[in-house]
């Protein structure tokens, strides 16, 4: 298990956002190598370019999982990111149980696709 730490500070007015990541900041290149929602970055509170891009990094992070965070952001997006406040922190503790469930949805999907073969 990791153990991050993500912090996010917001002025209120929207002119500007800071996230970092164990007390460095937060990169948002490699999400962006998967989708570039936001050129500018991160933001959260809402719905929007930015706060779908730090959905898509923080899954990223955790999970070292390209596949699993593309599938899972959009969702992590309206459970968790568009709900933070100004300023907040998330541990990937807080995060495991969350995962842990996005995990289980993807199992089930794929024991639903799953065709039995019978080679006789």
């Amino acid at each position: 298990m990791k153990h991050n730490t993500y912090e996010g500070y917001h002025d209120g007015q929207q002119t500007w956002y800071q996230c970092v990541l164990n007390g460095d900041p937060f990169n948002p290149k490699p999400s962006q190598k998967i989708h570039n929602h936001s050129p500018d970055g991160f933001s959260w509170g809402y719905s929007g370019s930015g706060p779908h891009q730090l959905a898509l990094a923080i899954l990223l992070e955790e999970t070292d999982d390209p596949e699993f965070a593309q599938k899972h952001y959009t969702r992590f997006l309206r459970e968790v990111v568009s709900r933070l406040d100004n300023h907040f922190k998330i541990t990937s503790a807080d995060l495991q149980p969350l995962l842990g469930s996005y995990s289980q949805t993807m199992l089930s999907s794929v024991r639903q696709r799953d065709v039995s073969y019978d080679p006789e």
